[in-house]
């Protein structure tokens, strides 16, 4: 789980598990720039600093972050998926 900020305001909660195209969240607490994102020390909540130096504090759904089991593994086998991909992709055509 990580999240992302543009310089639009946007802030994207992204779990490669569920989708490698797609975030989770996707919201725009605010119409300025995001310059900063820190997580809360139980995921939960995500603080947003704007170029205009107000903060935004987004509450994330406690299923959006729960961690389970086999995260893990199938977090493993995203990568794997990624990096044969990209190794296709670039391989020579015959």
């Amino acid at each position: 789980m990580f999240a992302t900020a543009s310089g639009t305001g946007q802030v994207d909660v992204w779990n490669l598990n569920k989708s490698t195209q797609d975030p989770v969240v996707g919201l725009t607490p605010h119409s300025h720039a995001v310059n900063k994102l820190r997580w809360s020390a139980d995921s939960r909540r995500l603080a947003a600093g704007h170029s205009d130096g107000r903060v935004s504090l987004i509450d994330i759904a406690a299923d959006t972050v729960a961690v389970q089991p086999r995260d893990a593994d199938e977090f493993g086998a995203v990568i794997e998926s990624m990096l044969a991909d990209n190794i296709a992709a670039a391989a020579p055509a015959q």
